[in-house]
């Protein structure tokens, strides 16, 4: 079905996702991605710090 063909959606659709059984899991689930990512970001930050003995200087990294 074509996205322009679609019917509208009323709002109890609109709003049918976040209808969670049980909250918990979504609340530490989040907790847990937020948490992934910004390890992510320290590592890289640290691969580049270390790979190029200076934090200013990415460019420099091999390709």
């Amino acid at each position: 079905m074509s996205i322009l063909k679609r019917p509208a959606t009323t709002s109890q659709e609109l709003f049918r996702p976040s209808e969670i059984e049980a909250p918990g899991f979504q609340f530490g689930s989040d907790l847990l991605n937020s948490w992934a990512f910004e390890m992510e970001t320290l590592i890289l930050g640290w691969f580049v710090l270390v790979t190029t003995d200076s934090p200013c200087c990415s460019r420099d990294l091999p390709r």
